[in-house]
């Protein structure tokens, strides 16, 4: 071997281990751009292909959600028109003659007779305010039962507090001694309000 064979050999061994290096800076290189630039594209696309999904199961469960809320605002609905008819039955004082009136008005059509009629405590209350009225009443124990029953029709809202039911000792007259809840709302709250509605 001559020193040109040693020469050529040298410079091929010497060009092998470039590419070699070349090759291996390459790999190195192309497996660098591959976890800084693919791997989190890749996992950014798992995770969009998962919020795709559920995007999907929200849109397909989407008639449920909206006939669940139709169904909410319908009870909001009535809920509301339960609240206004509720609120017109309550009126800003207490008015115990026009109650007095209502109620002489149902006796009369279910036929029992009132009597000693009184007005009682009124009381404020934080929303509210509400005043007793009391009465002693003879009738049919069906004229009775009637009264008391559509004592929640009145347009005045109240509420039996107490009652008394004495049989009829001769006769078929049943006497009943009552005490019933009228409410009202209360004056500072009736201005507020009014005044509120003036100023909107």
């Amino acid at each position: 071997m001559n020193r040109h064979d040693l020469i050529r050999r040298k410079l091929t061994i010497e060009r092998w281990l470039l590419q070699f290096v070349g090759t291996a800076l390459t790999l190195g290189l192309a497996t660098v751009v591959a976890t800084v630039v693919f791997l989190p594209v890749h996992a950014r696309s798992r995770t969009i292909s998962s919020e795709c999904a559920e995007l999907d199961k929200l849109l397909q469960s989407a008639p449920d959600v909206r006939a669940k809320n139709k169904d909410l605002r319908r009870q909001i609905d009535e809920a509301e028109a339960r609240n206004s008819r509720l609120a017109a039955r309550v009126p800003g004082t207490p008015h115990e003659a026009d109650f007095l009136g209502q109620m002489t008005a149902l006796a009369h059509q279910v036929e029992l007779e009132i009597h000693d009629y009184r007005p009682g405590v009124v009381r404020l209350l934080e929303n509210h305010g509400e005043m007793e009225v009391q009465f002693n009443g003879q009738g049919t124990y069906a004229s009775v039962c009637r009264f008391l029953r559509r004592t929640e029709e009145l347009p005045r809202l109240c509420r039996i507090s107490r009652l008394e039911i004495k049989a009829p000792q001769t006769g078929d007259k049943t006497q009943i001694d009552i005490t019933l809840l009228i409410y009202f709302v209360r004056p500072a709250k009736a201005n507020a309000a009014s005044g509120g509605t003036a100023r909107g």
